[in-house]
């Protein structure tokens, strides 16, 4: 069995991990995940999804070569037919239309390397700013927010270490794992203090001393209450606990 390092790919943490590959009848097939060397922001962690979720990439239904619309399907082509036509249709939209009328969409499965080189890509050769890319929060906000602030951003290390945190608007365990588990430790070996606000139950309550329930939607107008708007103080309802995760769960509102 050969072991090939790579980038886990389930979500944004960017987890190291180790690949062990093997030939079979219909060529190499993934047979399990794990981080061989302990090296990477991860160290000997993978979530169940990096240690098993691989089965995606022998999926019968996974597009493995180019396709080609032509007299209106789809056909298989060669590789170098589809660079061939797309650097062809990207030189005439150009020409045409300029740059801005080309668009480029990036993935959050991707590395931070390959966006970089992605937004180059976009920038210099198809002479366009418009670049996105799949989210589910309010990316541009936030950079904008963080300007000028480097001090206000937070490493693994630092989430393993912070005596307090605030979890906002998120479900770690199911989202960022990784993220999740340096929480966990830090509860458990530095007694750290977990506030969690969000709009549904998560599992991270069981460590938070205190947790707050706002409506869906609402967890930026409770950042920025806290921030020192005062505009948008409004009524929550908060569900607090009191001691250990077993302790009896009380209501109250905060004004």
């Amino acid at each position: 069995m050969k072991h090939v390092g790579t980038t886990c790919t389930h979500c944004a943490d960017g987890c190291k991990t180790t690949l062990g590959v093997r030939r079979s009848d219909s060529g190499m097939e993934i047979v399990r995940g794990d981080n061989r060397d302990k090296s990477g922001i991860n160290g000997d962690f993978l979530c169940i999804k990096g240690r098993y979720g691989f089965d995606f990439a022998d999926h019968a239904e996974r597009l493995k070569q180019p396709l080609i619309r032509k007299d209106g399907r789809l056909t298989p082509s060669t590789w170098e037919e589809a660079f061939e036509l797309i650097g062809r249709e990207f030189s005439r939209i150009r020409q045409q239309h300029g740059g801005q009328a080309i668009g480029v969409v990036g993935s959050s499965r991707t590395t931070n390397e390959e966006s970089y080189l992605l937004q180059k890509f976009a920038r210099v050769v198809l002479e366009t700013n418009n670049i996105d890319h799949h989210r589910t929060a309010d990316f541009p906000a936030l950079a904008a927010a963080l300007t000028g602030k480097p001090d206000l951003t937070a490493s693994m290390r630092d989430v393993f270490n912070a005596p307090a945190i605030l979890l906002i608007g998120n479900d770690p365990t199911n989202q960022h794992p990784l993220v999740a588990w340096q929480i966990r430790n830090n509860v458990r070996l530095h007694r750290a203090r977990l506030y969690v606000v969000n709009a549904e139950a998560i599992k991270l309550e069981r460590q938070a001393i205190s947790t707050t329930q706002v409506p869906v939607g609402a967890e930026g107008t409770l950042a920025a209450f806290l921030a020192g708007d005062d505009s948008r103080q409004t009524h929550w309802l908060a569900r607090k606990k009191i001691g250990s995760p077993c302790a009896t769960s009380c209501e109250a509102k905060r004004t």
